[in-house]
């Protein structure tokens, strides 16, 4: 629904290897525990394929040309253009708080 994997710059299989890239971590790192639990990610790798995507979407393309205009742009035309997004802070107002 979101369009993100396209028949011209973003085949299914580059959707999968940005999935991988974003998915490996430093072994090195003081927090490399995390998304070590197979195929899920946290949240800054999640970011780190969302980033990628726009880069090959919208970046490699020449449709802009910074990662902050191709994110942007991804973000706008493949996730909140489909999205509906809930009332959460009006329901943390009025009910949580």
């Amino acid at each position: 629904k979101c369009k993100v994997p396209d028949d011209k710059a973003v085949p299914q299989a580059t959707v999968d290897r940005q999935f991988i890239a974003a998915n490996v971590l430093n072994q090195e790192a003081p927090h490399s525990n995390f998304g070590t639990i197979g195929n899920a990610l946290v949240r800054f790798q999640f970011w780190e394929a969302l980033v990628r995507l726009a880069q090959v979407k919208y970046k490699d393309t020449g449709v802009v040309k910074t990662f902050s205009e191709a994110l942007h742009m991804f973000l706008q035309e493949n996730i909140i253009k489909y999205g509906s997004p809930e009332p959460w802070q009006q329901f943390r107002n009025e009910e949580l708080w």
